[in-house]
C-alpha cells in the first residue's frame, strides 16, 4: 500500500508536508475528477495517507525514536496479515507454521492496541469439535466448526496535528505593512514566512486563501512584479484548471489579466531599442543633471512625446520604467513643449526686431503671432476632430452618430469626394459670377434661384466629409493647414474665381495629397510632386508630432504678420515648402546630437533587465 502511495504521488518517501503538497498539486493537473473519478479518489487517498504518515514520523522523530521508512506490502500471496509500518517481517528461514517472536513495540500515537483475548484467539490453532451421531433418516448436516475470531481492525492512521488558525486578511495585512515600511526586499523575505504558514494550512482552506490573495493582487496595482510571480507560483492561478472552480470565473479572469500585465515576459530587442531614449532620459533624473535635461527636452521633445504616447505603459514597466517614472517623463515632455514654444517665440521676436528695427513693434508682432497661432491650432484641432467623428446625438443612453468611417471606406472613395469638391467649386463659380447666365447651365435649370448657393455648399461639405483621411492624425494636420492652403489658393486664383471656389479647389488638393500618401488614390510618380508639401507635412507629423508639422505654417504666418499682410502667394509657399525641409533636417540632427549627449545605460543594468 505504501509503495503504491508514494509511486502514485511520484516522489520518494519524505516527512516534508510541503513536498507532498507540491507533488499532489502536480498530479492533480493530469488527474481530473471528471475524466477518471477512480484515479482521482486513489490519488486523494494516497495524498492523505502520506500526510498522516509524515506527521506521525515527524512526531516520532521529535521524541528521539527511530522512524523507519514505510515498507511495501507483503509480497507473498499467502501472507495473512499486512505489515504495519515500523514492524519487521519474520526471517525467511522460519517455517510458516512456527510463529516468530515479535518484540514488544509501543504502538504509534493514535493506534489502538487490540485486546489480549482477541490476540489469543487469532494465534491459537483451530480445534475441531467431536463428531455428532445423527439418526439415519435425518439428513447429514455439515460439520460445524468453531467460530473463527475476526482479525483485529487495521490500526487507525495517525491524525495530523491541527494547524494554528490564521485568517488570510491577517497574512495580507502583515505583508502590506512590511512592504510599505521596509520596501520590496523586506516584502519578499516576509513572503517566505507567509508561504510556510500557507503550506501548513489544510487543503480545504486553499480556496479561501487563494481568493483573498487574488483580490489583493487585483486591488493593489502597484505590487512588485516579483511578488506577483511568487503568488502565481504558489496558488497556480494561470496553470491550474481548478482555479475557476475554486475562486470563481470573474475573479479568475481579473487575476489572470492582472498577472498578464505585471509578470515580465521576454522583451523584444526592437522594443528595447525604440524605448532607449526614454530610459536614458530617465537616467538623467538619477544623476540630477537638470541643465542637460532641459537642453535635451528642447532638442528632442517631439521624439520623446511620440515614444511615451506610442509605447504601452505595460511594455515600459517591463523595461524598468515604473508608473512613477512614466508620470515624471510625461511631466518633462510637457515642460519641453513649453520650452520649445518659448524658444520659437523668442526667435520670432528677434526676426521681427531685425525686420522693423523697433522693439515695441516687434513685441506687438510676436504677441499677434502667438494669438493667431493659438486660434488657428485650436480651430484646426476642433475641426479635425469634428470631421473625423461627425456630429453625435445622445438620447438617454442611446448614441446616434453618422457612420462616416464606413462611408469613407467605400470603394468609390476618395475619388467621389474629390469630384464633389470640384463640382462645388464649379457651382460657386457659376453662382457668384454676376455675368454668368445660370439658366444656360443644364444642371441648374431645375434649381430655384435661392438653391444655387446652397447646392454649392452642400456638395462641398459632402465632398470634404467623403474624401477626409481615415487616419485621425492626417485629418488633424489637414485641418491645421486650412488657413495656409486657403490663403495660398485665394492669392493664386482670386483674380479668376471667387473665394468659395478657391477654398474648394484648395481642399481637394490637400485631400488628394493625403489620399496619395495613404495609397487610396493611385497616381503616377511625377504627379506626387504636385502635392509634395502636403505629403511632407503628414510624414513629419507621423515621424514626430502634430506640433512639429505646424512649424513651417507658423513661420509663414509670422512672415505674413511682420509684413502686415502684404505678402505674395509665391513667397508664402516658398517659406512653407522650404520650412518643411528645414524642420525635418534640423530635427534629425538635433536628435542625433541629443542621443550622443545622453548618458549611456550601464551594461550591468541592461543585463539585469534582460534576465
Amino acid at each position: 500500500m505504501w509503495d503504491e502511495d508514494w509511486a502514485r504521488l511520484g516522489i520518494e518517501p519524505t516527512t516534508q508536508l510541503t513536498a507532498i503538497k507540491k507533488a499532489y498539486a502536480v498530479k492533480l493537473k493530469v488527474t481530473r475528477p471528471d475524466d477518471d473519478a477512480e484515479a482521482y479518489q486513489a490519488l486523494r487517498a494516497a495524498y492523505e495517507r502520506a500526510q498522516q504518515w509524515a506527521a506521525w514520523a515527524r512526531a516520532e522523530a521529535e521524541q528521539g525514536r527511530e522512524v523507519p521508512l514505510p515498507a511495501a506490502d507483503a509480497a507473498a500471496p499467502d501472507a495473512a496479515v499486512a505489515l504495519t509500518p515500523g514492524l519487521e517481517a519474520p526471517p525467511a528461514d522460519v517455517p510458516a507454521d512456527v510463529p516468530a517472536e515479535v518484540p514488544a513495540l509501543t504502538p504509534p500515537p493514535g493506534i489502538i492496541e487490540p485486546p489480549l483475548a482477541v490476540i489469543e484467539a487469532v494465534t491459537a490453532p483451530a480445534i475441531d469439535p467431536p463428531p455428532v451421531n445423527a439418526p439415519e433418516a435425518a439428513p447429514v448436516e455439515p460439520r460445524a466448526t468453531a467460530p473463527q475470531a475476526e482479525p483485529p481492525a487495521p490500526p487507525a492512521e495517525p491524525a495530523l496535528p491541527p494547524p494554528p488558525a490564521v485568517r488570510p486578511e491577517a497574512l495580507i495585512d502583515r505583508l502590506e505593512q512590511v512592504w510599505r515600511r521596509h520596501g520590496t526586499d523586506a516584502l519578499m523575505a516576509a513572503w517566505q514566512d507567509v508561504r510556510r504558514e500557507l503550506d501548513e494550512q489544510p487543503l480545504a482552506r486553499r480556496a479561501e486563501f487563494s481568493a483573498a490573495f487574488a483580490e489583493w493582487l487585483v486591488r493593489q496595482s502597484r505590487l512588485p512584479e516579483r511578488l506577483a510571480v511568487a503568488l502565481d507560483a504558489h496558488f497556480e492561478w494561470t496553470g491550474d484548471f481548478r482555479t475557476e472552480r475554486l475562486i470563481g470565473a470573474p475573479l479568475t479572469h481579473a487575476v489572470q489579466t492582472a498577472l498578464a500585465e505585471r509578470i515580465p515576459k521576454p522583451v523584444d530587442p526592437a522594443l528595447r531599442a525604440a524605448a532607449e531614449p526614454l530610459l536614458r532620459v530617465a537616467a538623467l533624473r538619477e544623476a540630477r543633471r537638470w541643465a542637460l535635461l532641459s537642453l535635451i527636452l528642447l532638442m528632442m521633445q517631439p521624439a520623446l512625446a511620440r515614444l511615451l504616447h506610442g509605447l504601452p505603459a505595460g511594455e515600459l514597466r517591463r523595461l524598468g520604467l515604473e508608473l512613477p517614472d512614466q508620470q515624471w517623463l510625461a511631466e518633462q515632455v510637457k515642460r519641453g513643449q513649453w520650452l520649445r514654444v518659448g524658444a520659437f517665440s523668442l526667435l520670432v521676436l528677434a526676426v521681427a526686431w531685425l525686420n522693423s528695427g523697433d522693439g515695441v513693434v516687434a513685441t506687438a508682432h510676436m504677441v499677434t503671432w502667438i494669438g493667431c497661432m493659438a486660434l488657428l491650432l485650436a480651430g484646426g484641432i476642433f475641426l479635425g476632430a469634428f470631421i473625423n467623428t461627425g456630429p453625435t446625438l445622445r438620447v438617454g443612453e442611446r448614441r446616434w452618430a453618422l457612420p462616416l468611417t464606413a462611408w469613407r471606406q467605400h470603394a468609390m472613395q476618395p475619388v467621389l469626394g474629390l469630384v464633389w469638391l470640384l463640382f462645388a467649386a464649379w457651382l460657386a463659380y457659376m453662382t457668384m459670377k454676376p455675368e454668368a447666365d445660370l439658366r444656360a447651365a443644364p444642371v441648374l435649370v431645375l434649381l430655384p434661384d435661392w438653391a444655387w448657393g446652397l447646392a454649392s455648399f452642400g456638395f462641398g461639405l459632402a465632398g470634404l466629409i467623403a474624401a477626409w483621411p481615415l487616419e485621425p492624425l492626417h485629418g488633424l494636420v489637414l485641418a491645421g493647414l486650412a488657413w495656409l492652403v486657403s490663403t495660398l489658393f485665394d492669392a493664386a486664383l482670386g483674380s479668376w474665381v471667387p473665394y468659395a471656389s478657391s477654398l474648394c479647389i484648395g481642399a481637394a488638393w490637400a485631400l488628394a495629397g493625403a489620399a496619395v500618401l495613404a495609397g487610396r488614390l493611385e497616381a503616377p510618380d511625377w504627379s506626387r510632386w504636385l502635392v509634395r508639401p502636403v505629403i511632407n507635412s503628414l510624414v513629419i507629423a507621423e515621424r514626430w508630432t502634430f506640433g512639429v508639422a505646424m512649424l513651417p505654417m507658423a513661420a509663414a504666418l509670422a512672415w505674413q504678420i511682420m509684413h502686415e499682410g502684404h505678402t505674395r502667394a509665391l513667397t508664402l509657399f516658398a517659406i512653407w515648402a522650404a520650412g518643411l525641409l528645414a524642420v525635418a533636417w534640423l530635427h534629425t540632427r538635433l536628435e542625433a546630437a541629443a542621443l550622443r549627449w545622453l548618458p549611456v545605460l550601464p551594461a550591468a543594468a541592461a543585463e539585469d533587465r534582460d534576465d
